[in-house]
């Protein structure tokens, strides 16, 4: 189940269903174009990029985009950064400053870059059922791509979150902690998984 996302551009259902029809004539175009007249190849190979710009839009394919670096504003010994990215959501990162963790980053490297379009959150303590409680847990985050700003909001569940991005092609993405759910029982913010996927 998705979490909410707040941030600058939203694409409604009258948008989408042009572009949908867009995309079905674009295909048809492309479809005439390669068949008929001396100018069919390039026609055709027009129609084709413009159709898989389209189709970007419409239907976007997702794979996973995996960083070369992260860099944590702080981080337990036992309990790294790339823990958060080890794809075992029984083990996880936990910051070490004061406090409950808000501030708390994680700054994520590509190369070559990546043309981001999803991220996945899966917050807390996952190493037992009861220990997801006993530390704080993320409940905004603020993520940094390139020149665009995503604001996403989680629901207090041990449970994979997913949010949409359309961050473009970026080199680097920087993930904070702007607000938590508190514990009574310790004070390591911990994210068990942060899972992202480029468009491709």
């Amino acid at each position: 189940m998705a979490g909410r996302v707040r941030t600058g551009r939203r694409r409604g259902r009258a948008g989408l269903a042009r572009a949908r029809r867009l995309l079905a004539a674009v295909g048809l175009a492309g479809l005439v174009a390669g068949t008929v007249g001396p100018w069919r190849g390039q026609v055709a190979d027009t129609a084709g990029d413009l159709y898989d710009r389209v189709r970007r839009v419409v239907a976007p394919r997702y794979e996973p985009a995996r960083p070369v670096s992260i860099t944590a504003s702080s981080e337990r010994a036992e309990h790294p950064a790339s823990l958060a990215f080890d794809g075992v959501s029984t083990t996880h990162w936990a910051e070490a400053e004061d406090g409950p963790g808000v501030g708390a980053s994680l700054t994520l490297g590509f190369d070559p870059p990546v043309d981001l379009g999803r991220i996945g959150i899966t917050p807390g303590d996952r190493s037992s059922p009861e220990a997801f409680v006993t530390q704080p847990r993320p409940r905004t985050l603020e993520i940094v791509a390139g020149d665009r700003t995503t604001t996403v909001e989680l629901e207090d569940r041990a449970d994979f979150q997913d949010f949409g991005l359309d961050a473009g092609e970026i080199a680097t993405v920087t993930v904070t902690v702007t607000a938590v759910f508190g514990s009574p029982q310790g004070s390591d913010l911990s994210i068990a998984e942060i899972e992202l996927f480029a468009e491709r």
